[in-house]
């Protein structure tokens, strides 16, 4: 009888005891941290490096992994406003409550938040490390991220996919895969920001040929853009803000490579710039940009539309590459007539001491950011390249504060003019992935952030590419499917007519460029 009892009084004890237990090695301040810990004055280890940054105040959550020993790691997150956020995990992965998340920076736009990281081994005393504290700025990032995922290549490619991310949340939208296209290159996206039902994309097919597939709300469409005045494919299209043209390269582009450091390089034997006229379905150039002793590439357009910025470098033979160096020019641009304006050069290559590529304005025309790396155009393959900053009011020129020791290049503007998505391969000097920095109104740049992924561990076992980072306020709704079905009829496109009022001064070249390497770097 009394063993009975016994039994039955240890059924309820013993489990009240270990709760009490548990209770007490997990027993706090009442704020999340650790009642029982000792202090450290470093900074914790944690991987990716989300320490003391410059957020978006709608940016998906900032996982990360701890890399400091231990057995049990708590990490509590808090403002002046709202309530904080305690992760208590037995595993140094750490995974922040989408919702809670949210209301925390929400609750603390325009000023700071506090990550406090604490870790013990085998229940030993918790070690709290020097708080991480992050400013939440006013301004938020536009909500999508358009990008195209690769594998890493050299001369041929396998599954590529044009892929929008909600950069609020952690989801993730195929817009196109090449799979659907019969694992053709597909390349050049592009849309327009104040008609985002507008999209651009390139197709490179070794059975019919290159064509530019659009999207719009009239429809959609395969465009052959060759013309007899210059037979090559459209590449690097920007949309003019109207909405009704779009600016674009035609260039025959060679790869080859080196025995040593980054082997790959590319090379244009020819390149010049045309517009192609939706309403007209016209192509059209200028002698200013198509020139025949000269290679015109990358162009961008002003917030305004009445200047097209591109750039431009003398045309030499291959053997010469090291030689070739891109100056920076705009030429005015009157998009009610269709005339142009001289040319003029904003920044020369030898001023700078190296080549330019990849003129972005800002929303507001003031900054214009581009990449300077020694030679080309091609600035994701040189380990040297940065980003600079040109003051379009000051004519002023700095190197920007979010470079690294690697390639630092292609970049897109939010539409605040507050932030900047750009590729970088400073994690492993081999891949290629999206960054976000946060640039003030002098145009200065604060330290830079890889895109946020729901798996902190994602970067370490990825081997994609994540290139062309694009942008937009707006998600871009139903374009796989027009684009889909835009390639299914793309046999026989429609040929742009040539605008017989232009005279072109560029050069001709028949040589089929369909064997070109992607025309965005990998």
């Amino acid at each position: 009888m009394k063993l009975r009892w016994f039994i039955r009084v240890a059924t309820f004890i013993i489990p009240a005891l270990m709760a009490l237990i548990a209770l007490f090695r997990l027993a706090d301040d009442g704020l999340g941290r650790p009642s029982n810990h000792v202090r450290t004055d470093r900074f914790p280890a944690i991987s990716p490096d989300y320490a003391n940054l410059v957020i978006p105040p709608n940016i998906a959550p900032l996982n990360f992994v701890i890399q400091e020993p231990g057995t049990e790691f708590r990490v509590f997150i808090f403002g002046l406003r709202g309530p904080g956020i305690t992760v208590n995990s037995r595993r140094p992965r750490i995974t922040i409550p989408l919702q809670d998340w949210r209301a925390l920076l929400e609750a603390n736009t325009g000023a700071s938040i506090r990550v406090e990281v604490f870790t013990r081994e085998d229940g030993r005393q918790w070690i709290g490390f020097k708080p991480l504290v992050h400013t939440v700025a006013n301004e938020p990032i536009d909500g999508y991220l358009v990008y195209r995922r690769i594998d890493p290549v050299f001369r041929c490619w396998g599954n590529i996919s044009i892929q929008q991310r909600d950069l609020t949340s952690f989801n993730e939208t195929c817009l196109l895969a090449n799979r659907s296209v019969q694992y053709d290159c597909i390349n050049c996206h592009s849309f327009s920001r104040e008609h985002p039902d507008r999209m651009a994309l390139l197709v490179r097919s070794e059975a019919i040929g290159p064509r530019m597939l659009l999207s719009t709300e009239r429809g959609n469409t395969a465009v052959s853009t060759a013309t007899k005045s210059n037979p090559l494919p459209s590449s690097y299209h920007a949309w003019h803000p109207n909405g009704r043209v779009i600016a674009f390269a035609a260039m025959r582009v060679t790869q080859f490579f080196h025995a040593v450091g980054e082997t790959r390089d590319v090379f244009d034997l020819v390149s010049d710039l045309g517009l192609y006229v939706l309403d007209s379905h016209m192509v059209t150039t200028a002698p200013a940009i198509s020139r025949p002793d000269r290679l015109e590439t990358y162009p961008a357009w002003s917030p305004d539309g009445k200047f097209l910025y591109f750039c431009s470098a003398p045309q030499l033979p291959i053997e010469r590459y090291r030689e070739v160096r891109y100056d920076l020019l705009r030429i005015p641009y009157d998009p009610q007539s269709g005339d142009w304006g001289e040319p003029e050069t904003l920044l020369s290559a030898d001023a700078l001491g190296g080549s330019i590529t990849h003129p972005r304005i800002s929303p507001d025309g003031r900054f214009l950011m581009f990449c300077r790396c020694d030679y080309g155009n091609f600035s994701i393959y040189r380990p040297e390249s940065d980003l600079y900053l040109l003051d379009l009011e000051t004519r002023a020129t700095h190197k920007m504060e979010l470079n690294s020791d690697r390639s630092d290049s292609y970049h897109t503007w939010s539409s605040n003019g507050r932030w900047v998505v750009f590729s970088s391969k400073r994690r492993d000097g081999l891949l290629t992935h999206p960054w976000v920095s946060y640039v003030d109104k002098n145009g200065r740049a604060h330290k830079p952030f890889i895109l946020p992924q729901q798996d902190p561990e994602y970067y370490d076992f990825s081997l994609k590419v994540f290139n062309v980072p694009e942008l937009s306020a707006h998600p871009l709704h139903g374009h796989a499917d027009r684009l889909r079905d835009a390639f299914r009829h793309s046999a026989d496109p429609p040929q742009a007519a040539f605008e017989p009022t232009t005279q072109p001064g560029g050069s001709a070249d028949p040589e089929p460029p369909w064997h070109a390497p992607a025309g965005h770097p990998q």
